[in-house]
């Protein structure tokens, strides 16, 4: 079986949160998304705490190719049809300015 990037390389283990803690955000998931945010946020002045069931990276996102793309198949298809190609336009423009 094919493993992903993510289940190839062991992600640390954490202990399991015994008591109350403070933070000003607080990322319930450590998938790519739950990581990616806190990864953000990491430079800023708030206490970011990241906190998952089980080992980070372990489930829907171990899985994953984690590509980052604007290609979202027959998307565009169904923005055009419904609300027309200057709005498919958009919606592609907006996710290539989040790609770079």
């Amino acid at each position: 079986m094919n493993e992903s990037y993510w289940q190839k390389d062991k992600i640390k283990s954490f202990s399991k949160l015994e008591e109350d803690i403070d933070c000003d955000v607080l990322i319930i998931g450590g998938g790519l998304a739950g990581l990616s945010t806190a990864f953000h946020l990491n430079n800023s002045h708030l206490k970011v705490v990241v906190i998952d069931k089980d080992q980070l990276m372990s489930h829907t996102s171990s899985h994953t190719t984690a590509k980052v793309t604007v290609l979202h198949g027959l998307v565009y298809q169904d923005i055009a049809r419904l609300y027309g190609n200057y709005y498919a336009y958009l919606y592609y423009k907006s996710k290539k300015q989040k790609v770079k």
